[in-house]
């Protein structure tokens, strides 16, 4: 298990790094003062880690096959360890032209829009050059579960779900956002949320 250590205290670091070491099973990769230069430094191991298993890859395909797999590069959610021993995931948001790092799980939901995505936490909106699809698979074992095809929402800021009949319901998280699912995904929704005997919502007279 590979561990990037990050605080701003040099001491603290230290600790975390010798209680590693003592474990036996987590390999500590590096060390960071803020999240920023952690982020900095786990794109460039993961550039260098990458590159070694592509060329890993072709050098394997080639001796079977003797010709060239087809490669195609992901960016997968930054896996940090924080002072606590606790691992948390990053996702990188662009908003009026900077880039900023978001912990997961204060995101409330990330909704698909064309060639990117918007991802939404609390009351601000960030963009990213990412897909939906890949989120709902990289996201899943964080809490966050596809409602509908173009909306991907954490479970941890539902504050209530109503169902509004076939099989659909409607999701009123803490930021306010209240949004719809599509029948589709009921299945899936259902898995994750004991909510089979919800009472269907009732209509305004």
């Amino acid at each position: 298990m590979k561990r990037l250590i990050v605080d701003d205290e040099p001491l603290a670091r230290s600790a975390l790094i010798q209680l590693c070491e003592r474990s036996g099973d987590v390999q500590v990769i590096g060390e960071a003062e803020s999240g920023c230069a952690a982020i900095a430094a786990a794109e460039r191991r993961a550039f260098a880690e990458s590159m070694k298993r592509a060329r890993q890859r072709v050098d394997q395909t080639c001796v079977r096959h003797s010709t060239l797999p087809t490669l195609q590069d992901s960016e997968p959610a930054l896996e940090l360890q924080g002072i606590a021993g606790a691992a948390f995931k990053l996702l990188m948001g662009e908003r009026e032209h900077r880039l900023y790092p978001l912990n997961t799980d204060t995101i409330h939901y990330i909704e698909s829009e064309g060639n990117y995505v918007t991802i939404r936490s609390g009351v601000t909106k960030y963009i990213s050059r990412d897909s939906i699809k890949r989120l709902a698979v990289e996201l899943a074992g964080r809490g966050f579960i596809r409602i509908e095809r173009s909306l991907l929402i954490n479970v941890r800021a539902v504050s209530y779900v109503e169902s509004v009949g076939r099989g659909t319901f409607a999701f009123t998280l803490s930021c306010g956002a209240c949004l719809h699912s599509s029948s589709s995904y009921r299945d899936a929704i259902l898995r994750v949320l004991p909510i089979r005997r919800l009472p269907t919502r009732r209509q305004p007279a």
